[in-house]
């Protein structure tokens, strides 16, 4: 048990760390029936990493946590986040 300024943390887990790869699409055809070469568009230019899990403490807390890296490509941008929580 660790405790700081008179709270203890009765528990911890970690429900989740990941490293996020996705698949991209490389071609796609249009209603004319031509082939477009689109693999740059999705490709990932940072890595994605996501992170969650929860705290209890002995004052009958839960604080649930989280990290989201963010996403950024060509085409698609999604900034990074954090999620904090008690319940």
């Amino acid at each position: 048990m660790s405790c700081f300024l008179g709270v203890c943390i009765t528990a911890i887990q970690i429900l989740g760390v990941r490293d996020v790869r996705g698949v991209n699409p490389t071609i796609v055809i249009n209603t004319a029936n031509v082939t477009h070469n689109i693999p740059d568009f999705y490709k990932i230019k940072n890595r994605q990493f996501n992170m969650k899990g929860y705290l209890i403490l002995d004052t009958n807390t839960r604080i649930d946590f989280g990290y989201d890296g963010g996403l950024k490509s060509q085409k698609q941008t999604r900034s990074k986040a954090s999620i904090l929580a008690a319940s």
